[in-house]
């Protein structure tokens, strides 16, 4: 997204944070200002200096804005929100967005493990910079990161203090390399015999990645193909990607950094909100180019993860329990382990969110489901003895509920035993007490279940008839900007309000707006099939997020909204998270 849009949201952003800037920041400095107050004048003044703190915040987020903020387009005023601090103006701001742009997009030389590689790519192979770079930070988030912890407030309470190189080596990625060769071999073949010569180029190769909230582990296979005529054969080996596995963290590192400043958790949230508001597309997996993403806390493919599936499979064999059902349930309760601590408010734990009484015994409990500190839950003698449902399934002499493997063969214990195969609504009723948590894993269980859609019987977004065809898949001229980029979906130009349909059966995966798309659903079909409608009018939203939807239920309307020239819907089909043209599925 380019930052001459981002002005538009920001500027709704500062209001629209305002309430939360004041509960986070005044919560962490009030507690340094009000301890120092107290010591030399009392409780009285204390109090007095918190109200009137409270009020001039107040006064700074909503009335403070300067005009320089809301006369110039295409750039946010990160730390320009008041004027307490006079040698600050909109020009160090522009100065911090390239820089954290910068960053983001090209890494930090030193230490070393953070640096994104050579840019020179060898025959087949690409570089190691673009290697890299799919894995890089949003500058967005370095952004809000460095807006929290730079704030005045949480200093001498005048001074901004960013520092956008410390936070990038707190949050950055971290990369570890191996060395692979791509070999060329040509064989020519002519009257006088056949000759052969051969290249071999050297390169490098990820083998992880340490993210902020995660770590990737690549592993290699190696490829040979050949190609050509009866004259002329080239042959190429090279190794290429065999298995990506993604291990969530239990606590992010941005979490961590924040705490290890003085901040509580509940901040990560905050920073996130922030990055949000910076760049409305800030997310992890990136949607079409319309300016809008799918973001990791609303959404995670139906598609089952390929690292987890023998793992279910494997439970399914020992308890019965189907492996769609294990899936449904991790899904719902950590989104398939992306939840940053896997922690819930009432203090469930791990990837598939047991109590830990439930998990070591009952017998145990103190209250609420939890037990005292004291109790090892992880000791398999004391879980026997509690009658818990903690699983030793990878056989290391401890059941865990942060292991993936324990977590879900004790899920599929508990299934069982609670009678999955004769009744599965009361089994996972007593996962988790609540009717409406039944419903919403049943619906993922027949989504993960379903055989793909046939595309034969699906309906057309729009009526046939009622639209034209404005802008096709593809490469495009942008309508604004005059540059040639590519269009990850095709746009159907029709009256406003002309009714927008799910092609087949799905969940809403996603109900609301979504940068330059504007007003915009997603909708998830199993079997790794997405849908995008954007554009959508105001007010037209028909269906609400986790809803079902049936083949040609009307959604919304053809709209307007969001980075859009005129009414029309913008209409996406994504296989396996790639955008494929959706010509290849209805006769546009």
């Amino acid at each position: 997204m380019d930052f001459e849009s981002l002005i538009k949201n920001g500027a709704n952003g500062v209001k629209t944070i305002g309430k939360q800037l004041i509960k986070q920041l005044v919560k962490q400095a009030g507690k340094k200002i009000v301890a120092k107050v107290i010591t030399v004048a009392g409780p009285y003044i204390a109090i007095a200096l918190v109200v009137l703190l409270l009020v001039v915040c107040i006064w700074a987020m909503f009335f403070s804005v300067p005009k320089e903020y809301e006369q110039e387009e295409g750039q946010l005023a990160f730390f320009t929100v008041d004027s307490s601090d006079p040698e600050w103006n909109l020009g160090n701001d522009r100065e911090l967005q390239v820089k954290y742009d910068e960053l983001s997009n090209n890494g930090i030389d030193s230490p070393k493990d953070m640096r994104f590689g050579s840019k020179n790519a060898v025959p087949y192979q690409m570089s190691p910079f673009d290697q890299a770079k799919i894995y890089k930070v949003s500058w967005a988030l370095l952004a809000g990161a460095d807006r929290v912890l730079g704030d005045p407030i949480l200093g001498d309470g005048k001074t901004r203090n960013p520092n956008p190189e410390k936070i990038y080596k707190a949050i950055g990625p971290r990369y570890k390399w191996k060395d692979s060769t791509v070999t060329v071999k040509t064989c020519t073949t002519t009257s006088e015999g056949t000759s052969c010569s051969s290249v071999t180029y050297e390169t490098d190769l990820i083998t992880s990645v340490d993210q902020y909230n995660k770590t990737m582990t690549i592993s290699y296979k190696t490829e040979i193909t050949s190609s050509g005529s009866d004259n002329s054969q080239t042959t190429i080996e090279r190794e290429i990607v065999d298995k990506i596995v993604s291990t969530p963290r239990t606590v992010d590192r941005l979490t961590t950094y924040l705490s290890s400043n003085g901040l509580i958790n509940e901040d990560t949230d905050f920073v996130v909100e922030l990055a949000k508001t910076y760049d409305p597309s800030f997310v992890d997996i990136p949607f079409g180019s319309e300016g809008g993403h799918f973001g990791n806390s609303e959404y995670v493919s139906a598609q089952v993860p390929a690292e987890f599936l023998p793992i279910y499979q494997a439970a399914e064999a020992k308890y019965g329990v189907p492996w769609f059902a294990l899936a449904a349930i991790h899904r719902v309760e950590t989104r398939f382990s992306t939840d940053p601590t896997m922690i819930s408010s009432v203090g469930a734990i791990g990837h598939m969110q047991f109590m830990p009484a439930t998990w070591v015994g009952w017998k145990y409990n103190v209250g609420g489901g939890l037990v005292s500190s004291d109790i090892d839950i992880t000791d398999l003698v004391t879980i026997f003895d509690g009658g818990g449902y903690g699983q030793d399934a990878n056989n290391d002499g401890k059941a865990d509920p942060w292991d993936i493997q324990d977590a879900i063969f004790s899920a599929a214990y508990f299934l069982a035993s609670n009678n999955y195969n004769a009744d599965p609504r009361k089994a996972i009723y007593q996962y988790n007490h609540a009717n409406w948590y039944v419903e919403e894993v049943l619906s993922y269980i027949e989504l993960f279940q379903k055989p793909k859609p046939k595309w034969e019987e699906a309906v057309y977004p729009v009526e046939p008839g009622k639209y034209r065809v404005s802008s096709p898949f593809d490469i495009r001229q942008d309508p604004f900007t005059g540059e040639t980029k590519s269009h990850k979906g095709i746009d159907l130009a029709a009256p406003e309000g002309t009714p927008v349909r799910s092609p087949i059966d799905g969940i809403v995966a996603f109900v609301g707006v979504k940068g330059g798309y504007g007003n915009c659903i997603i909708i998830d079909h199993g079997n790794g099939i997405q849908t995008l409608y954007g554009h959508l009018q105001n007010s037209s939203f028909l269906v609400k997020t986790k809803q079902k939807v049936t083949t040609g239920q009307q959604i919304a309307g053809v709209g307007s909204t969001g980075r859009s020239t005129g009414n029309h819907l913008h209409f996406e089909v994504h296989i396996d998270g790639t955008a494929v043209d959706p010509a290849q599925y209805f006769s546009f």
